[in-house]
């Protein structure tokens, strides 16, 4: 019964206690690892393209990509710069004029991240079909 009267005589200060400690444990920790804003440029592949299409139009070599995260986690991402992907996906589309979103992935091992921007968002793609013809030659 006496331990039952402690801890309603004292649940107060222990949880005001343990709040703190979470207060300050976050304050430490953000101290020691704050987040911060970077730049990564990407290359941009084109995937899905079909064999018989030629793209006529330009496509951005790069795509800027701003993130936000702990400091930690975006030195990690800039050592292993080869793990961030961008990629448009033609899959089947044909000849025409298309706007296609530029994808990206970010190492699922490296959380947490937030996107602040990517330039560009979508590209306009204009894909034309390749003709091909077998001409017979004849010598004189």
């Amino acid at each position: 019964m006496g331990c039952i009267r402690w801890i309603g005589r004292y649940l107060g200060t222990f949880l005001l206690s343990l709040v703190l400690a979470i207060v300050v444990w976050v304050a430490a920790v953000t101290e020691a690892n704050p987040n911060q804003e970077r730049s990564f440029y990407i290359s941009i592949d084109v995937q899905g393209q079909e064999s018989n299409t030629e793209i006529i139009s330009e496509i951005p070599e790069r795509m800027q990509l701003v993130l936000y995260a702990p400091r930690s986690n975006l030195n990690t991402i800039a050592k292993h710069n080869d793990d961030l992907h961008a990629w448009v996906d033609l899959s089947g589309l044909t000849d025409g004029t298309y706007t296609v979103p530029v994808n990206f992935q970010i190492p699922a091992d490296v959380r947490p991240v937030r996107v602040v921007s990517r330039t560009p968002e979508e590209i306009e793609i204009q894909i034309e079909a390749l003709v091909t013809a077998t001409i017979p030659i004849r010598t004189q």
